[in-house]
């Protein structure tokens, strides 16, 4: 069956280790504010990796919810902010569903180029939710149509394997690996 039990407010948090030492931490979360639902992605370095490679990564996707579509809302706003080391990025994707059409903004280099958009598309993150919803078979790929970079993609979505996973609490989730080939 489709894996479409996710609930909203969700927030999984994972640790992010490096031979076996925590090196620091991410999370993604689903939240409803008001008529949005937004999904927020974070990663940080501890303390000890920031003082020879700082993490601060903070990936938000806003959705304005609506009735009658596949999914949970149309994508509103896409804006990603990484600090990797010495490298950086600021973006923003502003979508425009009444015309779809969608405003590419490089808040570091002031870059700003407008894209025609087919009727449903998805941003890198609510894809990853998307395919939650999805009948996800082993060995049939799922395809996603995703805006990121300026461009249109056509994602493939390899769907590898069943996985029984135990989670730090003890319980036993039963998951799908999947690959999402990302231009």
């Amino acid at each position: 069956l489709p894996a479409s039990a996710f609930h909203i407010p969700e927030k999984l948090e994972y640790e992010l280790t490096w031979s076996g030492i925590k090196a620091g931490t991410s999370t993604l979360e689903l939240i409803e504010d008001g008529k949005n639902v937004r999904i927020i992605s974070s990663a940080k370095s501890a303390d000890w990796v920031t003082v020879f490679y700082t993490v601060d990564d903070r990936i938000e996707a806003t959705l304005i919810k609506t009735t009658g579509t596949p999914f949970l809302g149309k994508p509103s706003n896409y804006r990603i902010k990484l600090r990797e080391g010495k490298n950086r990025r600021d973006k923003e994707i502003v979508f425009k569903p009444e015309s779809n059409k969608a405003l590419y903004i490089d808040h570091l280099s002031n870059e700003r180029h407008e894209s025609d958009l087919p009727a449903f598309i998805l941003d890198p993150l609510s894809g990853f939710y998307y395919i939650r919803m999805l009948e996800l078979v082993v060995g049939k790929p799922v395809y996603i149509t995703i805006f990121d970079s300026k461009r249109v993609w056509e994602v493939e979505v390899q769907v590898l394997r069943k996985e029984r996973v135990t989670l730090y609490s003890g319980a036993v989730a039963n998951t799908i690996v999947i690959r999402p080939l990302m231009q």
